[in-house]
């Protein structure tokens, strides 16, 4: 796999140590579970303030769909596992 900068930019990532730290899951190079669970949340949180915060072209929301379902269903899994429940089944 091999990883654009220009992705990584997209991501506007804003330290340095994240940038490396997905960069680096990303490639493999670090196979840590801790890291590539820390990863995947950076890369998760990003995609939720892009959404949200970021530059709005529809044009380019279709495709991050798949992105955007994954990562919505991430974070309520998270949210679950950890018992921050933001609502309660009845």
């Amino acid at each position: 796999m091999e990883v654009q900068t220009t992705d990584l930019i997209d991501l506007t990532l804003h330290t340095a140590p994240h940038i490396a730290l997905v960069e680096n899951v990303l490639l493999n190079n670090d196979n840590s579970t801790i890291n590539r669970i820390h990863a995947i949340l950076l890369i998760t949180y990003r995609l939720r303030n892009n959404l949200f915060h970021g530059a709005k072209d529809i044009r380019y929301l279709d495709g991050q769909r798949e992105n955007l379902r994954f990562a919505s269903h991430l974070l309520k899994t998270v949210l679950e596992v950890s018992g921050r429940h933001i609502y309660h089944s009845v």
